[in-house]
């Protein structure tokens, strides 16, 4: 079986009451006077073991897959895995219209259109003949973003494609903040584009999933949340689930009353229709946001370019109460 893996951008956003301030502890300044560390080895590192997927993962995957053949899937998977590795965002209205004023002005320019010497007939089928040049020129040049509608089998490709690599950042973040934040233990969590559940899983691999009460996952597809509980349930729809008190939903609810402690929003940006939709999507999760908010998209330039606009965007509705707790890695 093989697993794509990919590097990953982030950001872990926390509320603090005060601006934090850095003091280097004396400790660690003595040290670095007398070379006592390495570059490689300094007291900022944060290593994490080498990764294996979870124990109950491997045996819920040949139960869930049991209908499908595994090499199709496989196969399938791969290619679900390298799509989903080039896509962009929806382009904006005003980037659009910029880039067919662009291309009108260069048709017209080759083509020597002289649209004021033209009759009548002559300039509307010029224009009409433009038109279609730069519909053409758009259709080629401007990125065609799709929502990806994720059914049963679709949901198994991204199982065996996505999910190790996602469930891998995931950790080393989750990680990160435990060391850096050892008081820190989530008693709620909230999961925006949950998926199959590899934050969950990584989360509950982090701290005892006793001792968070609740767990709330957004997806919008229906096969995605059912698929993630089947996996709780370790592939068997008969036994008791892995953790308690979870909840599943396909849309963002509207009330921010209720906060979690740990929010994540884990590669569901290039997934909205637009950057108000966005932008939107990002002040409800902050609002419930009460510790720790983890944004995660995919190491592109693209997946980076989201990323600053989320960080940007946050830092700018809530600059007393936001601090960025972790910068791209």
């Amino acid at each position: 079986m093989k697993f794509s893996f990919t590097p990953i951008f982030f950001r872990q956003i926390s509320k603090f009451a005060t601006k934090p301030s850095v003091n280097l502890e004396q400790n660690v300044a003595k040290a670095l006077e007398n070379v006592e560390f390495k570059p490689r080895k300094h007291p900022g590192i944060v290593k994490v073991k080498t990764i294996k997927m979870p124990e109950f993962l491997e045996e819920s995957i040949p139960k869930v897959i049991k209908d499908y053949p595994m090499a199709s899937v496989c196969n399938d998977a791969e290619a679900l895995d390298r799509y989903l590795w080039s896509r962009h965002p929806p382009p904006t209205l005003e980037e659009v219209k910029n880039k067919q004023e662009k291309f009108r002005a260069m048709l017209i320019e080759k083509h020597k259109y002289n649209f004021q010497e033209m009759s009548e007939t002559e300039r509307h089928r010029a224009s009409n003949v433009l038109f279609q040049q730069v519909q053409t020129r758009l259709k080629k040049e401007v990125y065609s973003w799709k929502n990806v509608q994720y059914d049963e089998y679709r949901a198994l490709q991204y199982l065996l494609g996505r999910s190790p690599g996602e469930y891998a950042s995931m950790l080393r973040i989750l990680t990160e903040i435990q060391e850096r934040d050892p008081a820190f233990s989530p008693r709620s969590y909230f999961d925006f584009g949950s998926g199959v559940g590899s934050a969950l899983w990584a989360t509950i691999n982090v701290w005892p999933k006793e001792k968070i009460f609740e767990y709330f996952m957004v997806d919008a597809s229906s096969d995605m949340n059912d698929l993630s509980e089947l996996i709780l349930r370790r592939g068997n729809p008969d036994i008791e689930p892995m953790v308690r008190n979870y909840f599943y939903r396909q849309f963002l609810p509207a009330t921010t009353t209720n906060t979690y402690d740990l929010v994540v929003c884990s590669n569901s940006l290039f997934e909205l229709p637009s950057k108000d939709a966005r932008l939107k999507t990002l002040k409800t999760l902050w609002s419930k946001c009460e510790n720790y908010m983890v944004i995660v998209e995919r190491g592109t330039k693209a997946g980076f370019n989201l990323i600053t606009e989320a960080r940007n965007f946050i830092l700018k509705i809530d600059p007393e109460n936001c601090h960025v707790h972790s910068p791209v890695s």
